[in-house]
């Protein structure tokens, strides 16, 4: 993202870094990064999955203009719609639900026998 894209005031001194040299930097407090940290090492984001999948051209355009609008990224608006949608959906039919409407109306069926 530039500069200009951001909403909010950076109270970074840009000029400073700029002006900055590798030596200029405090690297003390980092561990030594050998071989072994980069044979075992995974860049992901937590609680998050990169997936490719394909979506309808007019439908990609209209988040993108929604994302603009609101000042959002579009790929978080479409996890947004994606969450509001689960969020009103029955829940799943499980064996355990089976099963408990199975055995109910197996005692249903008992006592209009009985009766």
């Amino acid at each position: 993202m530039s500069k200009k894209d951001s909403k909010k005031v950076s109270k970074t001194d840009w000029d400073r870094l700029a002006a900055m040299t590798d030596a200029d930097i405090d690297t003390s407090d980092i561990p030594p990064l050998d071989d072994t940290f980069f044979a075992t090492a995974k860049r992901r984001s937590p609680g998050k999955s990169r997936i490719t999948i394909y979506i309808d051209d007019e439908t990609l355009a209209e988040f993108r203009a929604r994302a603009e609008a609101a000042g959002a990224g579009y790929q978080t608006l479409i996890n947004e719609a994606l969450r509001e949608y689960l969020a009103h959906q029955p829940a799943p039919l499980t064996e355990e639900i089976v099963r408990r409407v199975v055995r109910e109306e197996l005692q249903s069926a008992d006592l209009k026998k009985a009766a």
